[in-house]
C-alpha cells in the first residue's frame, strides 16, 4: 500500500497503475483529534452548498485526478 509519492498526482500511465499487487490511496493520513468533527462540518457546508446550487468546497479536479 502507497500513500505518498514524490510527485502527486502520480503522471498519467505512472507504471504503478498497472500493477496488480499495489494498492494506493489518496494521502489522507492525518488523524488529528478533531478530524472527525472537521470533516462532518465540510460535508454539512457542501451539502448545503450543492442545495443552494453554490460552488463546493475542495471539489475534485478530475484532470488533474485529485
Amino acid at each position: 500500500v502507497l500513500d505518498v509519492f514524490e510527485t502527486e498526482p502520480l503522471p498519467e500511465g505512472h507504471e504503478f497503475y498497472g500493477m496488480k499487487n499495489l494498492l494506493m490511496s489518496a494521502h489522507t493520513a492525518d488523524h488529528t483529534s478533531t478530524w472527525q468533527e472537521d470533516s462532518t462540518m465540510i460535508f454539512l457546508e457542501n451539502f448545503g452548498r450543492f442545495q443552494r446550487g453554490e460552488t463546493l468546497l475542495n471539489p475534485v479536479d478530475l484532470e488533474l485526478g485529485y
